[in-house]
């Protein structure tokens, strides 16, 4: 009885909603996506999570599971996270994106391509080597409306 009471309260954060937010992980690493979910566990939400490894995966998992959340690389085989989040704000406009790059591999183009994944639709912008501290913020914002620490990332605004 005592996880139900603490599972309604976290609940009445997320806006009242008795449910599960489902959160999609596309990047083409497996420790990049491990990572990412480490960090969401850490977060004690209601919340499951499903991989993809490029953006063609993502779109069939995303038809079939409908996520509230989805946290995407740029930089991918088959479809890349721009081309990803066109489609998907195509058919679901409120739709939670954030959007991430490795900027220790492609450090001249993140910049640019992180601007472009802000101009075609993603909620946040950040490079991978921020994911452990300001992903959380930046899921919780996405989940409760609480305002992220100020950084100096990208948000759509």
């Amino acid at each position: 009885m005592l996880w139900l009471n603490k599972m309604q309260n976290i609940c009445s954060l997320l806006g009242g909603e008795w449910h599960m937010k489902r959160v999609l992980i596309v990047d083409d690493q497996m420790s990049v996506k491990l990572l990412i979910k480490s960090i969401l566990e850490s977060l004690s939400l209601p919340l499951t999570v499903e991989f993809a490894s490029d953006g063609l995966d993502a779109i069939t998992r995303a038809r079939r599971h409908s996520p509230d959340l989805v946290i995407t690389d740029i930089f991918m085989p088959k479809m890349d996270g721009i081309e990803l989040i066109e489609q998907l704000r195509m058919y679901v406009p409120n739709l939670k994106i954030i959007a991430i790059s490795d900027s220790d591999i492609h450090h001249d183009k993140t910049p640019l391509y992180l601007e472009c994944a802000n101009l075609v639709g993603a909620d946040y912008c950040l490079k991978k080597r921020e994911l452990v501290s300001e992903l959380a913020g930046y899921v919780r914002q996405c989940f409760t409306g609480t305002p992220c620490p100020p950084t100096t990332l990208v948000t759509k605004g």
